[in-house]
């Protein structure tokens, strides 16, 4: 899980979704890292500022500040974004991501 600081209003296309604004604040963002490397790989893909933009939070992190990263290896991604849905406060910013 990433856990993200964004300082200035920035502006996010992510494919089909919808053009967003992202308000500053703390965010969340929970993944898979099954890939090659697995979460070593990913969280070192993740933390890069000058990449390929590939994956949809690939146009994030490249904007925000990543202030934390936790693991959860045997965690399940749904798992955890319902976890943090039910933290008072917890909102999808950007519907569909």
């Amino acid at each position: 899980m990433l856990i993200l600081k964004i300082t200035v209003p920035i502006s996010v296309t992510i494919n089909s979704l919808a053009h967003t604004i992202l308000s500053a604040g703390s965010y969340a963002y929970a993944g898979s890292a099954k890939g090659p490397g697995g979460i070593r790989a990913r969280v070192a893909r993740h933390l890069r500022k000058n990449k390929k933009l590939h994956w949809h939070i690939d146009r994030i992190t490249a904007l925000a500040d990543i202030i934390d990263v936790q693991t959860y290896p045997d965690g399940v991604e749904c798992d955890l974004v319902a976890g943090l849905m039910a933290q008072p406060g917890a909102h999808h910013p950007i519907k569909g991501f």
